[in-house]
């Protein structure tokens, strides 16, 4: 079984950010890559707005992920 750390998370063959796991396995975590900050858009403007941040998603009520991707 392989175990995946991180996920780029792309929109229209651009790289947004990274998601990936805290370290103990219980919440996401999101970060907007460089390029993105310079001219993209907020994918989530309440949870995840336009920030160089490390935004850690709640625990509910998506039990651990950001709402934008569970929608996905």
């Amino acid at each position: 079984m392989k175990f995946v750390n991180k996920l780029i998370v792309t929109y229209h063959s651009r790289s947004v950010g990274t998601l990936s796991m805290t370290p103990d396995n219980r919440l996401c975590a999101f970060q907007y890559d460089r390029e993105w900050l310079a001219d993209g858009f907020s994918i989530s403007p309440l949870d995840l707005p336009l920030k160089p941040d490390l935004f850690i998603a709640k625990p509910q009520p998506f039990w651990g992920n950001f709402g934008v991707f569970e929608d996905s």
